[in-house]
């Protein structure tokens, strides 16, 4: 009976090692991961980046700001601030001319955009409340229908 259990547990144990998920099953199944970085750019704000081929950025995620009437409680990201973030990491020089803006919207959802001559910067909302900023870069590189 001792021998059975031990046959038994070491059947379990040896099948659960083939089941994990690594690196290698994640790359075999759905290719090379992104080159990504987050950056903690103030307290409680961070920021994802991700790269393209030369390693220039290609898209910025940016968590929305709220409206704040009054003092804003201390974990509580301001529209104010986040226009600050987003004026530091991608300043004019950066963004270019603008070219045009507007809203597009379905339902709860709406995007808020502004396309400049290198990024178009997208405010994205569900049901009234900001949900991120996405800034996307116009470099070839970032396109998906050039990447390698």
């Amino acid at each position: 009976m001792r021998l059975w259990t031990s046959l038994v547990v070491s059947v379990i144990c040896a099948s659960s090692a083939y089941a994990q998920i690594d690196a290698f099953n994640l790359r075999s199944k759905y290719g090379p991961p992104l080159d990504r970085e987050t950056f903690t750019v103030r307290p409680e704000i961070e920021i994802r980046v991700d790269y393209g081929p030369a390693k220039q950025a290609c898209m910025i995620l940016l968590p929305s700001g709220m409206s704040v009437v009054g003092k804003p409680l201390p974990n509580v990201i301001t529209r104010e601030q986040m226009k600050d973030v987003l004026d530091n990491v991608v300043p004019d020089s950066v963004r270019g001319k603008e070219i045009k803006r507007g809203v597009i919207g379905a339902g709860t959802l709406k995007v808020v955009y502004t396309e400049y001559e290198n990024v178009t910067i997208d405010e994205r909302f569900k049901s009234g409340i900001g949900t991120g900023i996405v800034v996307t870069s116009k470099d070839a590189a970032c396109r998906k229908d050039t990447a390698p």
